[in-house]
């Protein structure tokens, strides 16, 4: 991030895993997914509720629970995720990751879709990491090579937003990233169909927050 012009992400945690998962493995995640229901257009959470904005988020979505694939996914990658600590407020709380969220977001993008900017939501458990899983392309519905559909990580401050980092889409990466720190966007699709599943881990806490008291100096 420091090379690319994002200073203000030094320190948080990314990172892209390679050769987890075979290409027929990513095809079953797809395939899966398809059969427990069929493709329908993204929404935007709001919150309270979500809606259809297709010049703000313009793909297709499919959300269901698998706790089989959970357990999957979950050994595999366990290994290479730490666990992290975090100031909440003037207490330092530890925590440790239980699990993968068995909720599972299937996402594809046509040629012209896109994500614009944007932070991955929360779930009602604690969540740090969005897992981003970059999928084979769904050939049925267009043949052609994928091109385009970065996922491109922007800054804060920058207007207009010059300073980015870029990662290509590659089936078979895995992205893991704080999606409470970074700011980022699904760069359009120009060409073939761009496939992703998303989740993230949950975590629990571990014993209780270390309180910081500041003593006053006398003078």
């Amino acid at each position: 991030f420091q090379a690319a012009g994002l200073p203000e992400y030094n320190g948080c945690y990314a990172l892209v895993l390679d050769s987890l998962f075979s290409t027929e493995e990513l095809s079953s995640f797809l395939a899966e997914a398809e059969v427990s229901s069929p493709w329908k257009v993204a929404q935007i959470n709001a919150g309270t509720h979500e809606y259809t904005d297709t010049s703000y988020r313009n793909s297709d979505r499919i959300i269901y629970d698998s706790f089989e694939l959970l357990d999957k996914i979950f050994v595999r990658i366990r290994p290479h995720l730490k666990e992290i600590e975090e100031f909440d407020g003037e207490a330092k709380q530890k925590w440790r990751m239980v699990r993968k969220n068995e909720r599972l977001r299937s996402l594809r993008y046509p040629i012209g879709g896109y994500f614009k900017d944007h932070q991955d939501g929360k779930t009602k458990q604690r969540t740090f990491y969005t897992l981003q899983f970059y999928l084979p392309s769904d050939r049925q519905i267009r043949p052609d090579p994928r091109r385009g559909g970065t996922t491109r990580f922007l800054s804060w401050s920058s207007r207009p937003r010059h300073a980015h980092a870029d990662l290509e889409a590659v089936p078979g990466w895995v992205l893991v990233f704080q999606h409470a720190k970074h700011l980022h966007t699904g760069a359009e699709v120009i060409g073939g169909v761009k496939c992703t599943m998303r989740s993230d881990m949950l975590y629990e806490r571990v014993g209780l927050p270390v309180l910081v008291y500041s003593v006053p100096v006398r003078p």
